[in-house]
């Protein structure tokens, strides 16, 4: 009797988005959703561009705003350790699942480290140089029962240096280059004390003190750890990410 189905094997990135949406469900976050101009910022990204500058998306763009807004306010990446304990960290390591090859697509996660150090070209250097290679360590270690896997996590989630040094210090994502022109936002379930994510971007009449202007409205999801952050702390990010993102200009770093 002919089936209607396929049945497929979990690819191993698979697995270990798995993973840390299994260990971000155990985190008590709270959400905000916010939505931005961008008008400015895409300005700046075609003279950029016009003037012989190096392709950078506006991805990237965003990733480079929210870095400096973090260096700026570090306390906002903090993280809740066991006991009672939070470790701030005081360097931007990003965390950054995509999505390669799009014929047959695959999540895969890599870390840009000291983000806040690095140029705009050097950030596009890092989003373009995905890594998608797995080591034979890893692929054992992805063979082993949940229960062992979560016992090793534990443990390294547990160890400040480590846990930095695996999984990094803030989370970061973004389906802007997959979407249409929609408004849409996502909530993700990130594995640290802070996450962003960021949604569609649109444009749509915005009323200013001079009028009824066309903006470039981008839709962005911030998620923090209830246990050592709280809502004016996200506020405070988003003014700073706002001010960022809608008057400086970040071509030039």
């Amino acid at each position: 009797m002919p089936t209607n189905y396929v049945k497929q094997k979990i690819p191993i990135h698979q697995k270990m988005v798995g993973d840390a949406v299994r260990l971000g469900n155990k985190t008590p976050y709270i959400h905000t959703l916010v939505e931005l101009d961008a008008t400015h910022a895409r300005g700046l990204l075609r003279t950029y561009r016009k003037d012989g500058g190096k392709s950078v998306s506006f991805s990237t763009y965003l990733l480079a705003c929210c870095v400096k807004a973090i260096k700026e306010n570090p306390s906002i990446q903090r993280t809740y350790m066991r006991n009672n304990s939070a470790v701030d960290f005081n360097t931007v390591d990003v965390f950054y699942p995509t999505e390669l090859n799009q014929k047959n697509p695959q999540v895969v996660s890599s870390l840009i480290r000291n983000a806040e150090h690095l140029s705009l070209i050097d950030l596009q250097h890092a989003v373009d140089n995905v890594d998608d290679h797995i080591d034979g360590n890893r692929k054992v270690f992805m063979q082993l029962p949940w229960f062992v896997r979560k016992l090793f996590y534990t443990l390294w989630l547990s160890i400040p240096r480590i846990r930095k040094a695996y999984f990094g210090t803030v989370y970061f994502s973004s389906i802007l280059n997959f979407s249409g022109d929609r408004r849409a936002w996502g909530v993700p379930i990130p594995m640290h004390g802070f996450g962003i994510f960021i949604g569609t971007m649109c444009d749509r009449l915005v009323e200013t003190s001079t009028g009824i202007e066309n903006k470039s409205m981008v839709q962005i999801t911030l998620s923090v750890d209830h246990r050592v952050s709280n809502g004016a702390d996200m506020a405070r990010f988003v003014h700073r990410l706002k001010h960022t993102l809608e008057f400086e200009d970040l071509t030039a770093l």
